[in-house]
């Protein structure tokens, strides 16, 4: 990236110097051999590069201003946690190594002390995370360990988001072994999506279209279908009545660009979800998450709860 922003920085000099100073470029043309023929076509090729160069670096800050606000758009805040680690009797934990893919760390809590933690935020979106002892005194055992939240921005522009990594135990403080931490060790939990004023929507007639389709698309329904809390549903894999749908809403919420539905889905099992949608930069409601719930909620305060405990999944092709 360095060399395209040194060589648009050349143009832009180069577009400065001709601006304000013509008269010593043409003093310096007209040190050349031949000069008297080719002087009066360099002033003109001297203005009209002039005239060229202004539009391109014009359009060059634009576009910069234009990458800057979609990429502000296109990111999301959450929290990342380790819910569990599986290690033997008398093993302590006493380093690790957490890479994330399409994210970017923001802040580190329940840090314990004693640790050494360093944050690498590479640009390209590709951030590190890297925690070993001090002492020995300062190792720690899983659950202590399991308490780590980790605030991060996640880039969903072009990537999807992943974590991945390992943790070091020891017995002896001599020998230690790593236990490999993969994507569904972790747990991706919404950060503040479901809190402030949302605005129930208790019947299908209130979700918007788009909303609709959005869902259509996570679901592969070729129509929404939805029953309205109350009204019946194919609740079981015994299909009595065809037409019925086999999700019931429980309630919905928008505030702002964001959506949430929460609704129960029926079949070989019956289970309750709740997914999240974003209107993107170009006003479509995107996919941000979505997961399945003990059972249905009956406020929007006991679904916030139920969130805050559920494993969250950004995975379009999921059971929803």
């Amino acid at each position: 990236m360095r060399p395209v922003v040194g060589r648009w920085s050349a143009v832009v000099r180069l577009a400065v110097t001709i601006d304000r100073e013509p008269t010593a470029v043409l003093s310096v043309i007209a040190g050349f051999p031949n000069h008297h023929r080719t002087l009066k076509n360099t002033r003109r090729k001297l203005f009209v590069m002039k005239r060229e160069v202004a539009l391109i670096a014009g359009l060059l800050a634009a576009s910069l201003v234009v990458v800057a606000q979609k990429a502000a758009k296109a990111s999301e805040n959450a929290s990342l946690s380790i819910p569990h680690i599986t290690t033997a009797a008398g093993e302590r934990i006493v380093g690790f190594e957490i890479e994330l893919t399409a994210g970017m760390v923001q802040s580190i809590s329940n840090l314990p002390l004693g640790w050494d933690v360093q944050v690498d935020n590479d640009p390209s979106w590709h951030a590190t995370i890297k925690g070993s002892i001090r002492v020995g005194a300062a190792a720690l055992g899983a659950n202590e360990f399991c308490r780590l939240r980790i605030a991060i921005q996640k880039d969903t522009t072009y990537s999807k988001f992943s974590a991945s990594g390992k943790v070091a135990v020891t017995t002896d403080f001599e020998k230690t072994r790593n236990i490999a931490l993969v994507g569904g060790d972790f747990k991706l939990a919404a950060s503040n999506l479901l809190d402030g004023q949302f605005n129930v929507v208790s019947k299908t007639e209130g979700i918007q279209d788009d909303v609709k389709q959005a869902f259509d698309k996570i679901t592969r329904q070729t129509s929404f279908a939805m029953a309205n809390p109350g009204e019946p549903f194919q609740v079981t894999d015994v299909v009595l009545f065809r037409k019925l749908p086999w999700r019931r809403l429980v309630f919905a919420g928008v505030q702002g660009d964001m959506w949430f539905l929460h609704y129960e889905r029926g079949g070989l099992a019956h289970s309750y979800y709740v997914v999240a949608f974003k209107v993107d930069p170009h006003g479509e409601p995107r996919f941000v998450w979505g997961c399945s719930t003990t059972g249905a909620a009956k406020t929007l305060e006991e679904l916030r709860t139920m969130v805050a405990a559920c494993r969250l999944s950004d995975d379009v092709k999921g059971y929803w």
